[in-house]
């Protein structure tokens, strides 16, 4: 059998198959007939022993990169080009951004998850670069709308940075406008808690929203598709993405999404989302597919359609296709 190095620098091997986009890869390895050998550190990844070497993240694979030379083996790498906070390649570091040229330039296959993001380095001109779209987890829930109650929903980490670049601050303000028209609506706001978390507070005071905003901090995934498919919006801007995973997730269980036309969203989802560039068109977004019933159910098909387009099989056989030519 066999084997291929999977390196990411997590703090914990166990954020291996808690994340989604590692564990689908891992799972697309598996059943493609290799043995997946997880790593996370430079020693591991100096002493692993494998055919195939292939790294999340494009600064961060310059070490696989340079092991993979070192011992004769191809390297495939993927990730994403933007920053934190929404930046392009000029505004990394720039010890990070030689990195990531070096790594994009030499390994054997380069892969982006959206055309968008891999037109930030067409300067670069790189020969080895394809696109690879994220897949979503094949939803073998039963959608059931009679379920569904009068929430909507965002889900991102709150750090000063996601905030931003996720602008959440936006989306509440956007929910302040129309809160008097759906008393009967809550906004729930869940992820990870951190350095955003009082700036978020400090935003639905100020717009005296407590009683219609509720911060949920952290949830499982178990418990994100339970509120996902009893939820009516999901909503969620960005500044910047490379492929806007958490969209295509809610629109694959039934939630019709509100979002903003950053390139790559449009890209992605094209005309199966609601789109909104500032507090009050995110507002009027909302309102119609909260009074517009007939509207809703259209969106919430062509969001179905939509992430249909997005399954595993379809990536699972990117990936076999661009491993087989590797090979020749």
């Amino acid at each position: 059998m066999k084997k291929v190095c999977f390196y990411a620098r997590v703090k914990d091997k166990s954020l291996f198959n808690l994340v989604g986009f590692y564990a689908q890869d891992i799972k697309i390895f598996e059943s493609l007939g290799y043995e997946v050998i997880l790593v996370n550190s430079l020693k591991e990844l100096l002493f692993c022993k494998a055919d195939l070497y292939y790294a999340w993240w494009f600064g961060y694979g310059i070490f696989p990169l340079i092991v993979s030379k070192l011992k004769g083996k191809q390297f495939v790498v993927t990730g994403n080009i933007h920053t934190q906070d929404g930046g392009n390649l000029k505004d990394w570091f720039w010890l990070k951004r030689i990195a990531m040229i070096l790594t994009m330039k030499y390994s054997s296959r380069t892969l982006f998850t959206s055309y968008t993001d891999m037109n930030r380095i067409e300067d670069l001109k790189l020969s080895n670069s394809e696109v690879v779209y994220h897949s979503v987890i094949e939803n073998c829930a039963t959608i059931d709308n009679s379920i569904r109650k009068n929430i909507i929903v965002t889900i991102t980490h709150l750090t000063k940075e996601n905030i931003k670049r996720k602008m959440l601050l936006e989306s509440i303000e956007a929910f302040s406008l129309i809160a008097k028209d759906i008393k009967d609506y809550k906004y729930y706001i869940c992820g990870t808690v951190g350095s955003g978390l009082e700036d978020v507070k400090e935003k639905i005071n100020q717009l005296n929203m407590n009683e219609q905003i509720i911060i949920k901090g952290k949830i499982s995934d178990e418990e994100k598709k339970v509120l996902l498919l009893k939820s009516k919006i999901y909503l969620q801007p960005s500044t910047c993405e490379g492929f806007g995973l958490a969209i295509i997730e809610a629109a694959s269980l039934g939630v019709p999404v509100v979002t903003n036309s950053e390139p790559c969203i449009k890209e992605i989802n094209e005309n199966s989302v609601e789109y909104g560039d500032t507090p009050a068109e995110l507002g009027h977004a909302l309102l119609r597919l909260i009074k517009d019933e007939k509207y809703w159910n259209d969106m919430q098909y062509k969001g179905l359609y939509k992430a249909k387009k997005y399954g595993f099989i379809n990536r699972l056989n990117k990936f076999k296709s661009i491993l087989e030519t590797m090979e020749k």
